[in-house]
Order: structure tokens, then C-alpha cells, then sequence
């Protein structure tokens, strides 16, 4: 009887020790997605723009020479 208790207690505590293992695992899981979120939020898109101008351009064009081709072939 008296192991009994006793393994009750040592499963109470080992529940208790995962609980609380888990719980400041969210709270740091939480706390990293609340600073990634701010880094995401300072990035602006015109920023964005600066940074990746020349690839931008480049895609313009050919999005345009297609449409371009596609509408001479149509006529």
C-alpha cells in the first residue's frame, strides 16, 4: 500500500514536471513568433522594391513582350 502511494506520488510529480516542461515550451514558441513578427513588419515593400529593381524590370519585360506576341498572333 505504502508503494503504492508512493509511485502515485512520483507519477504526480513527474506529470507535474511535464506540464509545466510543455508550458514554457508554448511560451517560448510564442515569444520567438512575436519577434519574428516584428522583423516582418519593419520590411517594408518599397524597401523590397529598392533591393530587387533590376529582377522587377526584367520580369516586366518579358510579361510585356509576351502579351505583345500573343496579341500579334491573335491579328
Amino acid at each position: 500500500m505504502k508503494e503504492d502511494k508512493e509511485d502515485i506520488k512520483i507519477k504526480k510529480r513527474k506529470d507535474t514536471k511535464d506540464l509545466l516542461n510543455i508550458n514554457s515550451f508554448i511560451n517560448r514558441s510564442i515569444e520567438f513568433n512575436r519577434e519574428h513578427h516584428n522583423e516582418l513588419d519593419n520590411i517594408s515593400y518599397w524597401n523590397l522594391i529598392r533591393k530587387y529593381w533590376f529582377i522587377i524590370l526584367i520580369i516586366s519585360l518579358i510579361i510585356i513582350l509576351s502579351i505583345y506576341k500573343i496579341i500579334k498572333l491573335v491579328i
